[in-house]
């Protein structure tokens, strides 16, 4: 199911039932006026559409506008930091809107199965949900923290217009409050994986990894064998970014080595 033509007049038209929040809380931090109110027109918009599908589009669209207008896609300062003359920095959010809209929908396609995604507690979901399970959780490293909600607070408020976020108005940014996770301390880590493996003790694990991540590979081999038999580790080199200022020309720090375990 695409956004069609009418949806999309139906999304960027005038809303008399349009809320303020984002033009009053967020103006000029990271986006104009303008910006600002064509989100707040935009959201009571989406409210509208007919269809849960066509809701998820809109907003996957929407989030992915604000974070095109965005250097490097973050919310984790304010003002014009990091702006220049970049194509994606000088379209409106309408125009940014629009062009997520054709991506998404070129990207839409049936496989023919019966699909579902969740948004939950990983440890609500049952235990037999499938043959095979990929984990890729939040990894906390000595290098950076793993806080998501830190770097993209923005987009995950928006998407629930902060409906039950808690906004931290004192900080420069009016950030969401992280939501708790057992998997972003290093004290907490392991036994946060020991669970999660054994829940899914009756799958195919599938787990994608970093090498500068806690615990380390060792470590998860470990934690993995306690409920399967078999765990195979793949190693690839990568990147994370190219730094561009003296001191990280160079910088090692910035390069890992990724694994994949499967463990059966």
């Amino acid at each position: 199911m695409l956004l069609t033509e009418s949806d999309l007049e139906k999304l960027i038209s005038k809303s008399v039932n349009a809320p303020t929040f984002v033009r009053d809380t967020y103006r000029d931090l990271f986006f104009n006026e303008v910006d600002c109110t064509f989100l707040d027109n935009l959201w009571a918009n989406i409210q509208t559409l007919d269809s849960p599908l066509k809701v998820s589009l809109a907003l996957a669209a929407a989030s992915r506008a604000c974070m095109k207008k965005r250097p490097r896609g973050m919310f984790t300062f304010t003002g014009h930091k990091g702006w220049d003359e970049r194509k994606d920095l000088k379209l409106s959010m309408r125009e940014q809107f629009l062009t997520a809209v054709t991506a998404l929908n070129g990207a839409v396609f049936s496989n023919g199965q019966q699909n579902a995604a969740f948004n939950l507690d990983v440890f609500s979901l049952p235990p037999d949900l499938a043959d095979v399970v990929y984990i890729d959780t939040p990894y906390i490293s000595p290098f950076s923290d793993c806080d998501y909600t830190r770097r993209y607070h923005f987009v995950e408020g928006f998407c629930r217009y902060w409906d039950g976020c808690e906004i931290m108005s004192k900080t420069s940014t009016k950030k969401i409050r992280s939501f708790d996770t057992a998997f972003s301390t290093k004290a907490r880590a392991p036994a946060a994986f020991q669970r999660l493996f054994k829940h899914f003790k009756g799958s195919t694990l599938v787990v994608s990894y970093s090498s500068n991540s806690i615990p380390n590979k060792e470590e998860m081999v470990k934690l993995l064998k306690q409920e399967k038999k078999s765990v195979e580790v793949f190693e690839s080199t990568h990147r994370y970014h190219h730094g561009n200022h003296a001191h990280k020309v160079g910088n090692n720090k910035n390069e890992v080595l990724e694994y994949l375990f499967i463990a059966q």
